[in-house]
C-alpha cells in the first residue's frame, strides 16, 4: 500500500499531461470540416456518459487496479492513434478510447488512494496527499501546455498527441505495479442496478446529499468561464493574438490552480469544509458576473482564478465524501455524481442555445453570462442555507 500512496501523485500527474488540449481543435480542422469535428466531439461526450457509471461499478466489483490499467492503456492507444492516423474512422476509435480513459479513471483513482490509506490506518491523510497530487498535476499540466505549443510549432499538431500517448503509457506502467487495496464495509452488489440503488440510498445521508448538490452546481457553473472564454477573448483582442493568449492563459491558470491545491489542507483547517466549498462557488459566480458586465483585458487577469473550484475544491470535496461511503460502492457513487454533473451541464448548454436569441455576439454573450451569474448566486445562497449540521460540526 505504501507504493500506491507514494506513486499516486506521479500517476495523477501523468494522466493529466494533456499536451493535446491547446491544439486539438486546430488539429482536427486541418483534417476534417467543422461538421465532422463537431461529430467527433459529440461521439466522445456520448461515450463518456454511457461509460461513466458502468466503469465505477467495474472498479467496485472487480478492483481499482484493473480499472485503472484499462483506463491508462486506452489513453495511451488513443494518443498514439491520433498521432499516427488521419481518417475519420480511426479518429472515432481514438475518441471512444479517450472516453474509456476518462470514465475508467473517474472515481477509481481517488478510491484507490483512499482504500490504500485506510488499509494502513492513514485515511485522515487523504486531503493532504490528494491535494498534493492535484497541485503537481496542475503544475506539470501548465508546463505541458507550453511544451505542446512548441511541439506543434516544430513537429506539427501530431507531436502533441504523441507526447500525451507517451505520458499515458508511463501511467500504465506505474499502475501495473500498484497493489489492489482491500475493501472495507459492505461488499459491492452482484447486480449492477442493485449497486445503483445502494448509491442512491447513500444520499439519505444529509452531508453526502449536500456535497452531491454542491458538485452538480459546481460542474455547471465552473464550466461557464471555460466554455465562453474564447468568445469573450475574441471581443477584446485582435484575432492574430487569440491562439497565443488562450494557450498562455491556460498555462498560467493551471499554475494558479496548482498553488491553490497546495494550500487546500491549511485553508480547510482554518475555514472548514463547507466554507471552502462555498468560497469556490462564490469565486466562480463573481467571475461569471464580471465577464457579463465588463469586456476588458483586466478581466483576463481575474480569469486566472477560473479553475479555483477544481484546484481547491476537488480534494476538499473528496475528503468529505470518502469517510461516508463504503468501499463497495465508492467508485460507482463518485461516477454517478460525475454523471449527474455532466448531464446537468449538457442540459444547461441546451437551454442556453435555446434562449440565447439573435442579437449581436457581445450582447448575447453578456446576456448569457449575467443570466448564469444570477442562477449561480441563487445556487450559492441555497447551499449556504441548506448546510447540514453534520458538516457544520466539522468546521
Amino acid at each position: 500500500m505504501s507504493f500506491n500512496i507514494r506513486l499516486f501523485p506521479t500517476y495523477m500527474t501523468l494522466i493529466r499531461l494533456d499536451f493535446w488540449m491547446p491544439v486539438f481543435f486546430l488539429y482536427f480542422l486541418t483534417l476534417f470540416d467543422l461538421n465532422r469535428v463537431l461529430q467527433l466531439e459529440a461521439i466522445y461526450y456520448a461515450a463518456v456518459v454511457l461509460l461513466e457509471v458502468p466503469s465505477g461499478y467495474v472498479s467496485d466489483r472487480f478492483g481499482r487496479k484493473i480499472t485503472l490499467v484499462i483506463a491508462s492503456i486506452a489513453g495511451a492507444f488513443s494518443g498514439l492513434i491520433f498521432a499516427t492516423n488521419n481518417t475519420f474512422g480511426w479518429f472515432v476509435a481514438a475518441q471512444i478510447l479517450y472516453a474509456v480513459f476518462m470514465a475508467f479513471n473517474s472515481g477509481s483513482d481517488t478510491s484507490l488512494l483512499y482504500d490504500s490509506l485506510k488499509s494502513e490506518g492513514r485515511e485522515k491523510e487523504i486531503l493532504a496527499i490528494e491535494a498534493d497530487a492535484h497541485s503537481k498535476a496542475f503544475f506539470f499540466g501548465a508546463i505541458a501546455s507550453v511544451v505542446a505549443g512548441l511541439a506543434a510549432y516544430y513537429g506539427g499538431f501530431r507531436a502533441a498527441y504523441f507526447l500525451s500517448g507517451i505520458a499515458y503509457s508511463a501511467a500504465a506502467l506505474i499502475v501495473c505495479r500498484f497493489t489492489e487495496p482491500p475493501q472495507t464495509g459492505k461488499a459491492p452488489e452482484s447486480n449492477f442496478f442493485d449497486q445503483i440503488g445502494t448509491c442512491f440510498a447513500a444520499l439519505r445521508n444529509q452531508a453526502l446529499l449536500w456535497v452531491f448538490l454542491y458538485y452538480v452546481g459546481r460542474t455547471i457553473f465552473e464550466h461557464i468561464p471555460y466554455e465562453f472564454f474564447q468568445p469573450y477573448v475574441k471581443t477584446i483582442v485582435p484575432p492574430a493574438w487569440l491562439a497565443i493568449i488562450s494557450g498562455t492563459h491556460l498555462a498560467v491558470t493551471k499554475l494558479f490552480s496548482s498553488a491553490m491545491a497546495n494550500k487546500a489542507k491549511k485553508i480547510v483547517e482554518r475555514w472548514g469544509t463547507t466554507a471552502v466549498l462555498l468560497f469556490t462557488n462564490t469565486v466562480i459566480t463573481a467571475l461569471i458576473l464580471i465577464m457579463g458586465l465588463w469586456f476588458h483585458p483586466i478581466v483576463l487577469v481575474l480569469l486566472l482564478a477560473r479553475n479555483v473550484a477544481h484546484g481547491l475544491g476537488e480534494s476538499v470535496m473528496n475528503a468529505a465524501i470518502h469517510p461516508r461511503i463504503d468501499s463497495g460502492i465508492r467508485a460507482t457513487y463518485l461516477s454517478l455524481q460525475s454523471l449527474a454533473g455532466r448531464l446537468s451541464f449538457a442540459g444547461t448548454l441546451a437551454l442556453i442555445a435555446l434562449f440565447s436569441g439573435d442579437d449581436s455576439e457581445p450582447r448575447i454573450l453578456s446576456k448569457i453570462l449575467l443570466t448564469m451569474g444570477a442562477f449561480s448566486i441563487a445556487w450559492v445562497i441555497g447551499l449556504k442555507m441548506a448546510i447540514p449540521k453534520e458538516l457544520e460540526d466539522t468546521n
